[in-house]
């Protein structure tokens, strides 16, 4: 019997394939938070997290999704400054019974961080696998003060680092970098590559339709080239679905 824990401020809750990363093209359930700690122009989803009233997600209706696909993404919004709403998520997938793999986005903006740790060791169960999807945003001048600084960002990937080697349960970092501009993208490769291996660094090109991620996968390859790191596209964006 599942127990009656109820996870807040969701903004979308639905099954649809992971459009971008490591799992490119595979199904899964989309848990996505409102609000966030950033404001980033180019943002694909800021009208769903921003317009939409929150909702609540119950221990059941999430089982009920993740029969279908075994994945959940936990996105945003920024889902890191939303602790308490993603205890909840954990202590409902321990009550499930089958290995679930659960990927959490994040931009790295959050002095919670820390706290994964915690959340994974108390809560986490040693079937489940954990990807972290991070995505820095070292080209959002205005934000430098919230954190979108090199330094900043070098310290939170170590942060995560860390955590994936001392939980007892699996946990995958992957950096996913957005092309935009070539020098700064190019600090972040660099950056990477000294805590991830180059596997585990993905390249998608900006862009909030098909017209401008076509703009930008020529440096996209360019660079992956140069680097000797993925791409993935974004096929949410080219296909338009959720």
């Amino acid at each position: 019997m599942l127990k009656n824990i109820v996870i807040d401020k969701v903004s979308e809750f639905f099954n649809s394939w992971q459009g971008e990363g490591p799992r490119m093209g595979q199904r899964a359930t989309f848990l996505r938070f409102k609000y966030c700690n950033l404001n980033c122009p180019f943002c694909d989803t800021l009208h769903k997290f921003k317009n939409k009233k929150p909702i609540q997600v119950t221990c059941k209706e999430l089982q009920h999704y993740l029969i279908d696909t075994n994945y959940l993404v936990i996105t945003g919004g920024e889902p890191l400054i939303h602790l308490d709403e993603l205890t909840s998520v954990f202590n409902c997938i321990k009550q499930y019974d089958y290995n679930t793999v659960i990927g959490i986005e994040t931009n790295g903006y959050s002095k919670n961080i820390d706290k994964l740790y915690d959340i994974f060791t108390k809560i986490g169960t040693r079937q489940d696998r954990i990807e972290i999807y991070f995505s820095p945003k070292l080209f959002i001048d205005e934000y430098k003060d919230r954190g979108s600084t090199i330094e900043n960002i070098k310290d939170s990937l170590i942060k995560l680092s860390f955590i994936s080697e001392l939980t007892p349960i699996p946990v995958d970092i992957y950096a996913k970098i957005v092309v935009s501009d070539i020098v700064k993208t190019q600090e972040l490769i660099e950056l990477t590559k000294h805590v991830l291996p180059t596997n585990n660094i993905y390249l998608m090109p900006e862009g909030k339709n098909k017209k401008e991620l076509t703009k930008n996968y020529q440096n996209t390859t360019k660079l992956a080239k140069i680097y000797n790191v993925n791409i993935t596209d974004r096929l949410h964006i080219n296909f338009k679905f959720s």
